[in-house]
């Protein structure tokens, strides 16, 4: 059985545009890393440069910025930069995106985690998991590869720059 994710993404913080006029909706399946999260979310909102990233594993709404930065669980991008600086017993989880999958994350529908790119920008994104889904297909029994599919775009991506 093979678990497929729909996730609703938006834009918070400096770059919020009302949820209504600026969103992606995309599937992506539980055996993809969250490395293959980051390339469909970059697709999706259209982007040219990469830059450094990391995912906080909230599981509920930030209301505010406070809760982002005390986020216990990140999932961080394969740089020798993005090692936590703090002491060991005050650092987050950390997982490696290039081997971290979202099965292995254990959301449940209506979580919500966040991705922030580009920590100059501060392009932060609310990410909401509208429903996990379930293939129960004898191909889905030993998927060979992950998948991933943007299936909706609302409003104009913003220019990364």
């Amino acid at each position: 059985m093979l678990n497929y994710y729909r996730l609703k993404i938006s834009l918070i913080e400096s770059h919020a545009v009302p949820i209504s006029q600026l969103h992606r909706i995309i599937e992506i399946s539980g055996n993809a890393t969250f490395a293959n999260l980051h390339e469909l979310i970059f697709e999706a909102f259209d982007r040219r440069e990469p830059c450094l990233y990391k995912f906080m594993l909230t599981r509920r709404e930030a209301t505010n910025r406070r809760i982002l930065y005390q986020c216990n669980e990140e999932v961080i991008c394969n740089h020798k930069n993005m090692i936590s600086s703090l002491p060991e017993e005050e650092r987050p989880v950390q997982h490696n995106a290039e081997t971290f999958t979202l099965d292995e994350a254990a959301f449940q529908e209506k979580d919500f985690f966040y991705y922030w790119f580009d920590f100059i920008d501060d392009w932060i994104h609310r990410i909401k998991i509208e429903r996990i889904l379930q293939d129960k297909s004898p191909a889905a029994e030993n998927p060979e590869t992950w998948r991933g599919i943007i299936l909706k775009k609302v409003g104009d991506s913003p220019a990364q720059y």
